[in-house]
């Protein structure tokens, strides 16, 4: 969703959308748009993070992104030891663990990343779509 910003001050944020909106995009895409919870497809899919998006050094990071229904979402984020048991069987210990070292890193973005965030994750959701429409098999690359 694209929102024009007239206001100069603003643009920052405006990229940080585009970069948010492609990775939301390539995860639900990847998860062929399924909640990966409950297996539902005819419900509002969120890009719901592991690690919160305030931190930088994964918030772009397929590692640390499932896509889930909108009301699974809502209840994994009032129901954080759930949600951590969720992932670790989902995923595993491994995967959790490998992501929590990920994110101890320091990260600072600047309107250079964010666009490339953004082009990056267009193109691999561009490269999915075209794999999905061939019957083929892609896998998107993370940004991290």
């Amino acid at each position: 969703i694209y929102i024009q910003v007239m206001d100069p001050s603003h643009v920052c944020l405006f990229e940080l959308k585009l970069a948010d909106k492609w990775f939301s995009e390539c995860v639900r895409l990847q998860a062929n748009n399924t909640c990966q919870h409950t297996f539902k497809t005819n419900v509002t899919l969120d890009c719901c993070h592991i690690i919160g998006r305030r931190n930088k050094a994964v918030r772009w990071s397929m590692d640390n992104a499932i896509c889930m229904s909108r009301s699974s979402h809502r209840y994994f984020t009032e129901n954080p030891l759930e949600f951590a048991m969720f992932c670790r069987q989902l995923l595993g210990a491994g995967h959790l663990d490998l992501l929590r070292e990920k994110s101890n890193q320091i990260y600072k973005t600047t309107k250079r990343i964010r666009q490339e965030i953004a082009k990056h994750y267009r193109e691999q959701h561009r490269l999915l779509s075209d794999a999905m429409l061939d019957n083929g098999d892609y896998t998107i690359i993370s940004w991290n």
